[in-house]
């Protein structure tokens, strides 16, 4: 007789059952750090044609899509937040904060423009790799807190923007 026993075949699906338990992880996880480095990629973009918009007009608010000089990929903007099909980037006086948009991962990043004074960060699950990039990671206390400072000024923003047009319309 020629052929295989159902003990040797059951062998063998096992063992393509744990090979693939073992890859499929590590499949993902180069996946969504090959999605992270798109988003460092555009934030890094973006923060420097927030800085060339800080050197040319050092008054104008670069929390505006308005203040770009560059051409976005494939996606939409509601206000000072564009989203593409994996991250939304929101444009901030200091910086761009990027955070992924579904998937099995969630995490944010945070770059600074030329007004920002401390360090990129990156919290959450995929920024033990990121760490090779110039990344802090902070934990998502920390997120919270440092996102609260910069949602505080972009209020201050908007007053100050509010003050300068009303003033402009007296005189």
């Amino acid at each position: 007789m020629k052929g295989f026993t159902l003990l040797e075949l059951m062998v063998v699906v096992i063992i393509i059952g744990i090979l693939s338990a073992v890859a499929l992880p590590q499949y993902t996880k180069a996946v969504e750090k090959s999605r992270a480095a798109e988003a460092v990629t555009l934030g890094k973009a973006i923060t420097d044609s927030q800085n060339r918009s800080l050197d040319a007009f050092p008054n104008d608010s670069v929390a505006a899509k308005s203040a770009l000089d560059i051409q976005m990929p494939t996606g939409a903007w509601s206000g000072n937040v564009f989203t593409t099909p994996n991250f939304t980037y929101t444009l901030l006086p200091k910086g761009v904060m990027i955070a992924r948009v579904g998937g099995s991962m969630a995490y944010s990043l945070f770059m600074g423009n030329n007004n920002f004074t401390g360090s990129n960060y990156c919290s959450g699950s995929i920024c033990a790799s990121m760490k090779g990039m110039g990344f802090v990671i902070r934990t998502a206390l920390e997120h919270e807190h440092f996102f609260d400072e910069f949602k505080k000024d972009i209020a201050a923003e908007k007053e100050f923007t509010k003050a300068d047009s009303e003033q402009a319309t007296v005189r």
